[in-house]
């Protein structure tokens, strides 16, 4: 099953709606037009004039999500106009209508001539707190950024579709909800590596990937089962070893309201929550699920590039880390006042790329940030782009995405489906 939902032509009743709600927050991969999502901003803002802002009943967004308002009445208008597919996500309840990003070719390669093969100065630690630029070529193979995957898209609900997620080391695992499987592809979506069946099935709990952290072990986010109030429980559950498939460690009782955020950080995930002005995401004191090992077991921190955010008004800085050493970006403007934490991946550029709902004067919009480091010949800067029609289901580290087009998954530049701005 692979349909998605259609607008329907009445507006349905107060439990309708609330129904809709808690299915579009938890949804993964949807996104909305710019003009859905006025609509759908005015009508919570009518309400809070009118002093109805309601129970919230929606889920947590996939972390590919955009950020909507967590009121019932906006979420469900999300899931009247939404297509299901964060997920960003990764993901969620960005609603936007499937525009396919290309028609499937028989050849798995397009053409190169707009690959970059120019070397690229990266800076190389030296210690724990130095860098020292040199300049080494990170030139882009064609077929990094060309390549199709073979990766298909299904549903197993209008909300509950497959999800994308990349390991430490550039795999992508996938969440087939219909198989009830992790599958594992090399690092283009060419090849299956390997297929782990779960021993338990999620589709019913509205699941979403939050990471895969060291060890081989994701982590999985569904709703808590037998709670009826917003309510979410983080499951890990192993690639391999003698528990691959199966819950080696449970936490419960997380925010279930779709108001926070959960980030890797070096020592676990970490919750970043909604709204208020935060100097710092995550803050010192946020609450932190620790990573563990196949067995369940705590494991030593993560070596993959983490980040935070420092903010201040009217400026801020997003800051990357690897292993101790911090590089500092500095942040747009529609950067420096985001709901929770937004999407964010580590570029084999040095860099970055962000991706976040940004709630503007003149309506919404999903923007795309690519943060590239200084070089010997280049000071750092931020190229922002606002994201067309596309549903973006993975950030990659090589500065492409996979978008959501039918059936499969189709890799595309930054610029092939968001306008400069």
């Amino acid at each position: 099953m692979n349909d998605r939902p259609q607008i329907p032509g009445a507006d349905p009743a107060d439990a309708v709606l609330r129904a809709s709600a808690a299915a579009a927050a938890a949804a993964h991969q949807v996104g909305v037009t710019n003009v859905e999502t006025a609509t759908a901003l005015a009508a919570v803002r009518r309400r809070n004039a009118a002093g109805d802002t309601g129970p919230s009943t929606a889920l947590p967004r996939p972390r590919t999500a955009e950020r909507w308002r967590p009121w019932a009445a906006a979420a469900a208008l999300i899931a009247i106009v939404a297509g299901g597919a964060i997920a960003l996500g990764q993901q969620s309840d960005d609603g936007k209508s499937i525009v396919p990003a290309t028609e499937p070719t028989a050849s798995l390669v397009t053409s190169s001539t707009d690959v970059p093969t120019t070397p690229t100065t990266t800076a190389t630690p030296t210690s724990e707190a130095t860098t020292t630029p040199t300049t080494t070529p990170t030139t882009t193979p064609a077929a990094l950024a060309l390549v199709q995957p073979i990766i298909p898209s299904v549903c197993a609900s209008q909300y509950v579709c497959t999800q994308l997620a990349n390991t430490d080391d550039g795999r992508i695992v996938t969440y087939e909800p219909t198989a009830e499987a992790f599958v594992v592809y090399d690092s283009l979506g060419l090849a299956e590596l390997q297929r782990v069946a779960l021993a338990e099935p999620f589709a019913d709990a509205f699941p979403y990937i939050v990471d895969v952290g060291p060890d081989d072990v994701v982590y999985l986010s569904i709703n808590t089962p037998g709670i009826t109030d917003p309510s979410r429980d983080l499951l890990a559950v192993p690639l391999s070893g003698p528990a691959a498939g199966t819950v080696v460690k449970r936490w419960t009782d997380l925010d279930g309201t779709g108001d926070s955020t959960i980030v890797p950080q070096v020592d676990g995930l970490v919750v970043v929550g909604c709204c208020g002005f935060t100097e710092t995401r995550p803050a010192a004191d946020a609450t932190r699920y620790p990573y563990v090992d196949r067995s369940g077991a705590t494991i030593a921190a993560s070596t993959t590039a983490t980040f935070r955010l420092e903010l201040t008004q009217g400026a801020g800085t997003l800051v990357r880390i690897d292993n101790g050493i911090e590089t500092g970006f500095a942040l747009p403007s529609e950067f420096q006042a985001p709901r929770d934490f937004p999407e964010v991946v580590a570029t084999d550029d040095g860099g970055a790329v962000a991706l976040d709902w940004i709630d503007l004067a003149d309506g919404g919009g999903l923007f795309i940030a690519h943060f590239l480091a200084a070089t010997s010949e280049s000071a750092a800067r931020v190229d922002m782009y606002k994201v067309d029609t596309a549903q973006i289901a993975l950030l990659e580290p090589t500065r492409t995405v996979l978008v959501i087009d039918g059936d499969h998954f189709t890799r595309r530049r930054i610029a092939d489906i968001a306008t400069p701005v």
